[in-house]
């Protein structure tokens, strides 16, 4: 069995923490992915000779990528549901749970309905971290609180707290499966 969740939260916010947890809690009962839509384009801005900088210029960079190739063939999007296959396609007799990791509300629209036409189970999720310091762009919040989620997880203690709420929603989320 199949679920996607599309996760989005403020830099910073522990996505790919709670993700990680997700993966440990799920051991050997099901195989977790931890997918974005920008993995492509980082893939792609390497070979164009980008180090991995986070510098405004290399940012800026990156946007720009993302946004030519969403345009041209909505390539970053279309990479997470290929990723998703080739999974799918190597173990089809498992569970399977696939993080996927987006921000921008026309891209997380996109992948819920092209998720929902594909037949695959789909949830939105939002963690929240009330104690980090946000550093994003107003219109990148903006983008994020607009969202309708299905789940928000509320990482406002301390990292066991985190996995605690992981294995809650893991557990959630294989009972589905069945």
């Amino acid at each position: 069995m199949v679920q996607l969740i599309i996760i989005n939260g403020i830099g910073g916010s522990g996505k790919s923490t709670f993700c990680g947890y997700c993966k440990v809690a799920a051991q050997d009962r099901a195989h977790v992915y931890e997918l974005s839509t920008v993995d492509y384009i980082k893939k792609v801005a390497s070979m164009c000779g980008w180090n991995g900088g986070k510098t405004t210029k290399d940012r800026t960079f990156l946007s720009d990528l993302k946004m030519a190739f969403t345009k041209w063939n909505n390539a970053p999007i279309n990479e997470v549901f290929n990723s998703i296959k080739r999974s799918i396609k190597e173990s089809p007799e498992d569970n399977h749970i696939f993080f996927i990791n987006s921000r921008e509300p026309e891209d997380i629209e996109v992948i819920y309905n092209k998720a929902k036409k594909a037949g695959y189970p789909i949830i939105r999720i939002l963690v929240h971290n009330p104690n980090i310091v946000v550093n994003e762009v107003p219109e990148l919040i903006e983008g994020i609180t607009s969202i309708t989620y299905d789940k928000y997880i509320e990482n406002d203690k301390d990292i066991h707290n985190l996995y605690k709420k992981a294995e809650e929603f893991i557990t959630e989320i294989l009972k589905q499966l069945k």
